[in-house]
């Protein structure tokens, strides 16, 4: 799921309207400790499908671009922005990135977030439950030292 850089390109999207056709009963949820993004993968393969906030009520997803097939390239559309290039790794003399987001980018977000939450699209979320607001699946917590098991990581 990485890029030479160690990069991941995330599409940026409202839930609203993702729907899973099948498997949703593989949907799995893990968390790096007791604050921080939802990290959504299927069960079955561990392949990683999405990141969401830990509540429906900031209307966001982002999805794993390299998860998905390559005929939704159309759907996804182009990377807009690539960010947080001090995490690159390797040559990345000529990669194109910005270190942390540019203002404009973030203004865009929150526009996009302000919009999704005004039509009432937390409700609408195929991670979360309707009327309960809870992950349809409770997330696992990963502990400290699980986490540097995995792969080093120092991230809470």
């Amino acid at each position: 799921m990485l890029d030479a850089h160690g990069g991941t390109e995330i599409f940026q999207h409202s839930p609203r309207g993702l729907v899973f056709t099948e498997g949703s009963e593989q949907l799995a949820c893990l968390r790096f400790g007791d604050k921080g993004m939802l990290r959504w993968y299927a069960a079955c393969c561990r392949t990683p499908i999405a990141n969401t906030p830990p509540s429906p009520s900031m209307c966001f997803v982002g999805l794993i671009r390299a998860a998905w097939n390559p005929q939704d390239d159309a759907l996804l559309g182009p990377v807009r922005n690539r960010v947080q290039a001090q995490s690159a790794v390797g040559d990345t003399t000529e990669l194109a990135a910005d270190k942390g987001i540019p203002l404009p980018v973030f203004a865009r977000v929150l526009w996009i977030l302000l919009k999704a939450r005004l039509r009432g699209d937390h409700r609408h979320s195929p991670f979360f439950d309707a009327a309960t607001g809870q992950p349809r699946v409770p997330p696992q917590v990963l502990s400290a030292e699980a986490r540097r098991a995995l792969d080093g990581s120092t991230e809470a």
